[in-house]
């Protein structure tokens, strides 16, 4: 048995050394937790009002019809299918003079095309449509990045599953816990109110990060030409909806986009 060597004070053999005391190590720190309670990185314990209603995400996608439609009604004229613009028995409508069922079929196929590219673009490079955006809306995935393209388009498509039971798809939101169409449960994206969201959170997924670090997109180039291209070919709808804003602000209904709430 080892004995300490140094002697006491009183002349007599030390005791015994005994076992090293264990140390406790302080448990890890962690982030706050928000009042609410809530684990900020996972979407599906946020409180039920952090998640868009029906009105909300309604008059969003009026804005984003406002958006469209001037850009649909001048291909429509080009075509030949503007209501009321050429004579019911014409052989040929339009500026490539094709006849007018094939005008109007033509007309159809550009229409679901067109809102294809705006919802697709739109919700995988800013996570929302801009009626979204002026709504105070964000569309993440669960991952807390904004949709990839595949999602982006997939949810698009996926309101066709939404709508046609009678709309019963869209009516899911009413009770589904975090306000889920069947299109983003499909999908798997969550539609929440923007300044219910983490600002460090939103200000990520923005710059297509996860977990912190940088993602890497090799499309990257070609989104932006996209999206310079969406500009131009949507440039009426958005001077459109500019106007609405500034009316809006004029009148005292909107004073500006809320800001996200920040998270120390």
């Amino acid at each position: 048995m080892a004995y300490d060597r140094k002697p006491n004070t009183h002349g007599r053999p030390a005791k015994p050394a005994g076992p090293a005391p264990t140390r406790h190590e302080p448990p890890p720190r962690t982030a706050p937790s928000p009042a609410g309670g809530f684990e900020l990185r996972d979407l599906e314990t946020y409180p039920r009002d952090a998640f868009a209603g029906a009105g909300r995400r309604l008059f969003a996608f009026m804005l984003d019809c406002v958006i469209v439609m001037p850009t649909m009604l001048v291909a429509a004229w080009i075509l030949g299918s503007f209501p009321g613009q050429n004579p019911a028995d014409a052989d040929s409508v339009g500026l490539f003079g094709m006849s007018a069922k094939a005008a109007k079929t033509v007309t159809k196929v550009l229409q679901l095309l067109l809102y294809d590219v705006y919802f697709t673009a739109t919700m995988h490079r800013w996570g929302g449509t801009w009626g979204m955006k002026f709504a105070g809306m964000v569309v993440l995935g669960r991952d807390l990045a904004m949709p990839s393209k595949n999602q982006a388009r997939g949810r698009y498509w996926a309101n066709i599953l939404s709508v046609l039971p009678l709309g019963l798809g869209l009516l899911a939101i009413f009770w589904n816990r975090h306000r889920r169409a069947w299109h983003d449960s499909i999908v798997g994206t969550y539609v929440m109110v923007r300044d219910k969201v983490p600002a460090h959170i939103v200000a990520a997924a923005s710059r297509g990060t996860r977990d912190g670090k940088e993602t890497e997109s090799d499309e990257a180039s070609t989104l932006k030409a996209l999206m310079w291209l969406i500009l131009i070919v949507f440039a009426p709808g958005l001077i459109v909806l500019g106007l609405i804003r500034l009316l809006l602000g004029k009148l005292g209904i909107i004073k500006g986009e809320p800001k996200p709430e920040a998270v120390s």
